[in-house]
């Protein structure tokens, strides 16, 4: 009892802090939606999220329109010449305030010249002046945020996660397609994204997002309870062996009724509650490496009453289309790997190329005039040539990839946008760490810095979305500069284990005293 009872004090003091952090950012984390124009100072977050040289994602593509080139991503849209080298000016008129709100997922141009784009949750067309953004009709189906834009003769076609939409540029009415079934479709998902949900609570809906935000407060309280019960007991053990004055035994009392509260709260809350908060420690502590290998590895079919279930094929699944100039059809970019649509009716049959992409979904995606496509994500970009006996290459190191491994879900050159040229020399990639670099053969890192557009200073001005602070506080990330790289790889895991050992050991140490405590029983009186 004694070492479970040091064990759940001395580990649990120190975690307290850690532990209400991470409760408070999951509840922010459950309300996405009613954050979305939320946001903190960029100036409040490590050095390590500001921009230098446009990294950290800042850059997604670049559209060049006549004599202007617009570049977009998870900052906007801003405006500067076609050779690139004139100061970049904002050009966020007409856009709904929030930094979520600001991800810019697409720009298309259609043959009027005028300019559209797609941010995660509304599409914009730029007005005539040139200098405001016209928020555009949405279809009514669309659910959740948006993956591309794409213009292609009269047509506007409009990727959600999960259907496709279309409209010509002069109505404003759209056509949903709900994309049909491929081969081998069995409407399993990851275990991963199951366990994903169960620990949010999403998958029970709004009442299970509610349920974990309301365990949430209760470990908040547990956290304070624990921390407060630690203070006063220390404050107390100081006056136990001090005679002073009644006013001083007062104060004793009021300070002996307070560790009661406390204590008693804590305890109430931790025993009452204890399968519960497990089970979120426990899920939470399965979506981080070393855990999660399992359940990436792994499918199941979600219940039919979760909003995870859908009898759509394609539910939360796509990501990202382009036209093929050369095949005269369709390349869709999904969670399941790579598509290829004769038209949007057809059965999508599987690419027989499969370059590797991130879970955390596709960044770049291009092809040029010679028929050869650029993919990429943060696993890295591959350059994939079909007909090729090697068709699929590594683009930095020209690796051949004869066939798709699971590897780590970032890689050396983690990929966040891209403007394709017609030739390698012509291309400019961003990197989510280095930002605007070319690829170069010399020396053993492939990609050097390379000139881009002047970073302007306002870039690290911009707000920083709240709920991405707290992902980013959640997942642990924001202690980068304390833990390093691999210490912050392992937080989530150490985190679990503790927060897990301080759980038992509290209920452990509990049910021994009250067996102590319990009377000895007639039998044992008797003998």
């Amino acid at each position: 009892m004694i070492r479970a009872k040091k064990l759940h004090k001395y580990l649990g003091i120190p975690l307290c802090f850690l532990l209400f952090l991470a409760a408070l950012s999951g509840v922010i984390l459950n309300h996405r939606d009613l954050l979305q124009q939320v946001d903190v100072p960029r100036t409040l977050l490590p050095k390590g999220y500001l921009f230098d040289h446009w990294n950290n994602g800042a850059v997604r593509g670049v559209l060049r329109s006549d004599s202007l080139a617009y570049i977009y991503g998870g900052v906007g849209v801003w405006r500067t010449d076609s050779a690139l080298s004139a100061p970049a000016v904002r050009l966020d008129k007409g856009f709904v305030k929030g930094g979520d709100e600001a991800k810019i997922m697409s720009m298309a141009r259609d043959r009027e010249g005028r300019i559209w784009v797609a941010s995660q949750y509304r599409l914009y067309r730029l007005d005539s002046s040139g200098e405001r953004w016209e928020q555009q009709p949405m279809p009514s189906s669309v659910q959740g945020r948006l993956a591309d834009l794409q213009i292609r003769g009269d047509s506007v076609l409009l990727l959600s996660r999960s259907l496709l939409y279309t409209r010509s540029l002069s109505s404003p009415e759209w056509t949903t397609y709900e994309l049909g079934k491929p081969d081998g479709y069995t409407g399993r998902i990851l275990l991963f994204q199951i366990v994903w949900a169960l620990h949010s609570g999403e998958y029970f809906g709004l009442a299970g997002r509610l349920i974990v935000d309301f365990i949430g407060l209760l470990v908040m309280a547990l956290c304070l309870t624990g921390i407060f019960y630690s203070l006063y007991s220390h404050r107390l053990m100081g006056k136990k062996n001090k005679r002073g004055t009644k006013k001083a035994s007062e104060a004793k009392q009021r300070l002996s009724r307070k560790l009661s509260f406390h204590f008693k709260l804590h305890k109430r809350l931790g025993t009452k509650l204890f399968y519960i908060v497990l089970f979120v420690f426990v899920t939470g502590w399965l979506l981080r490496p070393p855990m999660m290998l399992p359940l990436i590895f792994t499918e199941a079919r979600p219940n039919s009453f979760s909003p995870l279930y859908s009898d759509n094929p394609w539910f939360d699944r796509l990501r990202a289309i382009r036209y093929d100039e050369v095949n005269g059809s369709w390349l869709l970019s999904t969670s399941e790997g790579f598509f290829t649509l004769s038209s949007f009716t057809a059965k999508p049959e599987k690419w027989i190329y499969q370059p590797q992409i991130s879970p955390m979904g596709i960044n770049a995606f291009a092809q040029r005039p010679d028929g050869s496509w650029l993919m990429g994500s943060f696993t890295g970009l591959f350059e994939v040539r079909p007909g090729h006996p090697d068709a699929v290459r590594n683009y930095f190191t020209h690796e051949v990839i004869r066939e798709v491994k699971m590897g780590r879900p970032v890689g050396t050159y983690a990929v966040s946008g891209l403007l394709a040229g017609e030739n390698a020399e012509q291309d400019l990639v961003f990197l989510y760490d280095k930002g605007a670099v070319r690829r170069t053969d010399k020396g053993e890192d492939k990609a050097q810095q390379t000139a881009f557009t002047p970073q302007p200073s306002e870039l690290n001005r911009m707000p920083f979305s709240l709920w991405q602070a707290a992902l980013e506080l959640h997942a642990g990330r924001l202690y980068k500069p304390f833990l390093g790289k691999w210490g912050t790889d392992l937080f989530i895991f150490f985190l679990g284990l503790a927060s897990i050992i301080v759980l038992v050991t509290g209920l452990r140490s509990r049910r021994r005293k009250r067996k102590a405590e319990q009377p000895p029983s007639s039998s044992e009186t008797t003998s």
